[in-house]
This record gives structure tokens, sequence and C-alpha cells, in this order.
């Protein structure tokens, strides 16, 4: 495995992201934090991913990090609002795994405590100096989820502070700064039909402290985290190499499904929208194991319309994947599946 990737999660704790047999731009918000059913298991149960992947991930974290500090871009006026993500995080981490984490806290003395990464720290809140590094890259360092600060300006939402190493296909460094409206305007037909506008006004109405998730997903080849255009010239190569060659022999393994879970909650001190992306994968291999997910995902591409299918990148992958899974439900079910 390459120092960028990461390993591919279990059949039953990924969060398949497919509940249709077609797909169109909607808001598709739910309540977070409670398991859900994928067929063959359940995933969900907590707002913070900690698994197999946790070191890797903070290891690959922190190498981007280094190698390209505009990763994590805050602007002063969103250090309160770092405070309340950051103190926000360590309670959630420490209630959602008791084993691994801890927090203790007498007034604005707070210690906290990360088993995993072998850290024992005293801080005062709101005191810079006790921190190694800004709030938000402090915890960020420490969980797997990329950390996007959203605050309401007259205009409505904006982003005025992420920290983003692991995005799909956009740049953090270029939307960092944008309105709400302007970061989602290069996605085809939500912005006429009012999608957008819709989940705007609902990130900004929801309940201080609750919970709610979307999932987002697309294909990649390999297991990169950092698939973003900030380092476009080294992915694409991969791409191209890949489908250069005969991707049908290697496609089972070396493509996956990628599967991005956002969470979002309005920060009890600040109300400023704290929104979380984590993103898991699987093997081809380990999707098609699943029938039911195999044939999903064969109707989903062949339904989408022309603008959506190459905005999600199925005209390109679409040749790759859909013969691959129709053989192997072919060889299911006994069935022939039309090409």
């Amino acid at each position: 495995m390459r120092p960028t990737d990461f390993a591919a999660t279990d059949v039953e704790h990924f969060p398949f992201p497919l509940q249709d047999d077609s797909m169109r731009p909607r808001v598709d918000v739910e309540p977070a934090c409670v398991a859900k059913d994928n067929g063959v298991g359940t995933w969900g149960r907590t707002m913070f991913v900690v698994d197999h992947n946790y070191e890797r991930t903070s290891q690959i974290r922190r190498d981007i990090l280094e190698a390209d500090r505009a990763r994590f871009t805050a602007f002063p006026h969103m250090i309160t609002a770092q405070w309340d993500a950051m103190t926000y995080i360590m309670r959630r981490l420490a209630a959602e795994y008791p084993d691994d984490f801890a927090v203790r806290i007498s007034g604005t003395d707070w210690t906290w405590t990360n088993k995993l990464l072998d850290i024992h720290h005293d801080f005062v809140f709101g005191d810079a100096d006790t921190l190694p590094h800004q709030p938000l890259e402090y915890i960020a360092r420490q969980v797997q989820e990329d950390l996007l600060l959203l605050d309401v300006h007259e205009e409505g939402l904006v982003l005025d502070s992420a920290l983003v190493t692991f995005s799909m296909a956009w740049s953090p460094t270029f939307t960092t700064g944008m309105t709400f409206h302007e970061a989602h305007g290069t996605i085809p037909r939500i912005m006429g039909d009012g999608t957008v506008s819709r989940a705007e006004r609902f990130l900004m109405t929801m309940p201080p402290g609750e919970v709610y998730r979307r999932n987002p997903w697309s294909f990649q080849v390999g297991g990169r985290l950092d698939i973003s255009m900030d380092t476009l010239p080294e992915w694409s190569a991969e791409l191209s190499e890949f489908l250069a060659g005969d991707p049908h022999e290697q496609v089972g393994q070396r493509m996956r499904m990628r599967s991005e879970v956002s969470h979002f909650v309005r920060l009890p001190m600040t109300g400023v929208v704290l929104y979380t992306i984590r993103a898991q994968s699987i093997t081809l291999e380990q999707l098609a194991s699943v029938p039911a997910w195999a044939r999903r995902t064969v109707s989903v591409i062949e339904e989408q319309p022309k603008d959506l299918a190459h905005h999600r990148g199925f005209t390109l992958y679409g040749p790759v994947v859909l013969p691959y899974l129709k053989d192997r439900l072919d060889s299911t079910t006994g069935i022939r599946t039309s090409l």
C-alpha cells in the first residue's frame, strides 16, 4: 500500500450510499448518530469514525499539512468558533469512544487524553499559547474527518475556516471564503431547482446541538485519500495509467466506490455550523460481493442524464465499472445482464 492510501472498509460497516435505483440532486439529509442498516450490517452509530485506518489517516494528514500549509485556513474572526468546535469534538469523542479518549474540565482548565496517539495535554480554554496549533488544526490532526466551519453573513453561510486534506475532486484552498451558493455553483441542476437554497436554509435553522448527515459518493482508482483538485497532477496520472492499460484485468481490486459521510451541527456556544466529511471506500470486488448493491449501482449509472453523468464521473468510470459489475451479477444469478 502506498503512503497516500488507506485501507478499504469492511463491507459490514460500509455506508453504502444508494437508497434508490435512481439518483437526482436533492438535500437528502437525515438525523445522524443512529445505526443504519446497509443490508449486510450497520453503520452510522457515531458522529466520528475511529477504525483500522485511524493511525494511518492521522499520519497522512500530518504529511499533507507539512507539504501544504494552505490546507488549513482560518480567518481571525473565527477564533472563538475554533475553540467551540475543538471542545465540542473532544466531548463527542470522549462520549463515543470512552476507552480511547477522555476530557477533564475544571473551569477554563482542560485536560485532553488521546490514548491512540499517546497524547495527554493540559490547556486553558481561550489561551492560544497553551496549544501547539490553532484549535481547529489541533483537533483535526486527531480525527479522520475533514472539518469545515460555516458562519452566517448577510449574504448567507460562508466557509470561513477549514482544515481539509481529503477532499473529493474539489479544491479546499480555492473554496475557503466562498458563500454556500458559490461553493456549489458547478454542480448541474441544483441552483435552478432551489436545492442549494433549501440546504442553506436547513443548515441556518437547525436547532443547536442536533446532528444531521448526508452521504455523497463517487468512484476512484486506488485508495488515495487526497483526490483534491490541488493534487490533480498526481492522482490523474494514476488514473490515466490505469485506463491506458487493460483496466478490466484489475478493476475489481483497483477501482473503488468512495462514500463520504458528512455530518453537520450548529455549535452550542457560537451557533457556527460545524461540517465534517469522512471518506471511506470499498473495492469493486467487495461491492460486487453484495448483489443488491451491484444491481443498484448499475441501475443508477445507467439512468443518469448526460450532464449529471459527466459531473459525477460516470462517463469516465462507467465503461469500466458497468461490465465488471454485470459480469459478476451474471455469474451470481446465472441470468445474462444486457450491456
